[in-house]
């Protein structure tokens, strides 16, 4: 027997404020879900690739502003990738740096060394646990030495862009 709770939600999900476009409710599709624990080595069919691309083109983002770009690649190209990807991650680096960006509105960041001594590289220097706030208008890589941490980033929703060259 359904709660009110549950009812509730379901008719959210499928209420005419969402255009009645809902085939799913959102119940259904949270306990139909499934986390893959295991992979394959055979090939997705391009078929299935495109079927997944046409669905996720519907999904949402920060103020629209729509940021992804995506490649499918197969075969040679994609085993050279993986091993360089394999390479980049075993070898042990000083400082990793992460993508050029840009803050138009600022942004705010949390950071948590998990190991002793990690450190994380904002505008105004090396720092370690606590907090960094790169003003608006500021661009620059990030840069994490001396171990692992976590960065969490705190910005306005769709606030941050790549689409700036990097200094020469």
């Amino acid at each position: 027997m359904r709660s009110a709770r549950q009812a509730a939600i379901t008719r959210t999900a499928a209420s005419s404020d969402c255009g009645g476009q809902s085939h799913y409710t959102v119940d259904r599709a949270i306990k139909n879900r499934f986390s893959c624990r295991t992979f394959s080595s055979r090939a997705v069919p391009r078929t299935t690739i495109e079927d997944i691309l046409d669905v996720a083109r519907f999904a949402p983002s920060g103020a629209n502003t729509q940021p992804w770009r995506v490649y499918v690649v197969a075969g040679p190209v994609k085993e050279e990738i993986s091993r360089r990807l394999l390479n980049a991650h075993e070898e042990d680096h000083d400082v990793i740096r992460g993508q050029y960006h840009g803050h138009p509105y600022g942004e705010l960041n949390m950071v948590v060394p998990i190991d002793k001594g990690a450190e994380i590289r904002g505008l105004w220097g090396w720092q370690g646990p606590g907090w960094t706030a790169p003003d608006p208008g500021s661009r620059h890589y990030p840069e994490v030495r001396g171990g692992a941490l976590i960065a969490m980033f705190f910005l306005p929703a769709g606030r941050i862009s790549y689409e700036f060259e990097p200094p020469k």
